[in-house]
């Protein structure tokens, strides 16, 4: 993890990213979030399910690291570039779930031609996330 002075620093070296936090943490739909930047400069989003999600237990069957690929529900989430990313918290045992903005569309330090993300946008899909995967949490069929 970046301090955040590297973030800082990272983030410079894109014009469009003057001004911006470079890291940012709250609540949405009762779900833990978190948004940081990569060492692409690209903002990557997070939120974190519980171990009470209904969906929790068949993504730690399938591996933490690759459940975003391994569980159906997870592969449909509709977040910018897909779901790239899968862990378990180790504070907590949560799974965190995220996605970055560091494709080949998405004007990062390395491809300077794409769509510059920026903090509203990636807001904007965090909480979208996260309302996906409450739904998720609730849904039975």
């Amino acid at each position: 993890m970046y301090s955040s002075e590297k973030l800082a620093e990272i983030g410079e070296k894109i014009p469009e990213s003057v001004g911006e936090p470079h890291q940012a943490v709250f609540i949405h739909d009762g779900l833990c979030c978190n948004m940081r930047r990569n060492y692409h400069g690209a903002w990557c989003g997070y939120v974190k399910i519980p171990v009470t999600h209904r969906l929790y237990q068949k993504a730690k069957l399938a591996k933490a690291e690759t459940a975003y690929s391994e569980v159906p529900e997870f592969r449909e989430i509709d977040a910018h570039g897909g779901l790239t990313y899968s862990a378990i918290c180790p504070v907590d045992e949560g799974l965190w779930l995220g996605f970055d903005c560091a494709h080949h569309t998405d004007k990062t330090i390395v491809f300077s031609s794409g769509i510059y993300r920026n903090f509203e946008y990636v807001i904007r899909e965090v909480k979208w996330l996260a309302i996906q995967l409450k739904l998720l949490e609730a849904d039975l069929s």
